[in-house]
């Protein structure tokens, strides 16, 4: 993330507080949620504004988790991203990552 904006990012943190951040993850992972459901739905005929939809709450979610992750354990979560993968892994039967594909996990 670019600098400029993690300063942004810290500014907001400072004004909403730490629980009002929690709840926007929430929030804006709800909003993701409805966003890929009216995508699938049949009835909804504009796909490609449901998808421009699914990107738009896509990089609302960045914004708000990266957030947190500025008073969360960012290490616990990326040891627990990790572990995650492993387990994905070995569940599907996936070869080992590539050093890119770990750094990228980080």
């Amino acid at each position: 993330m670019k600098a400029k904006n993690l300063k942004i990012l810290k500014e907001f943190l400072k004004i909403e507080g730490k629980e009002a951040a929690l709840d926007k993850v929430a929030e804006e992972a709800v909003e993701l949620a409805l966003a890929i459901i009216q995508y699938r739905c049949p009835t909804k005929l504009n796909k490609k504004k449901r998808l421009n939809d699914i990107y738009k709450e896509l990089a609302d979610v960045k914004i708000v988790v990266r957030k947190a992750e500025l008073f969360l354990n960012k290490r616990k979560i990326n040891r627990l991203v990790n572990k995650k993968l492993e387990e994905k892994k070995i569940k599907f039967k996936i070869g080992k990552l590539t050093p890119k594909q770990s750094k990228q996990n980080k």
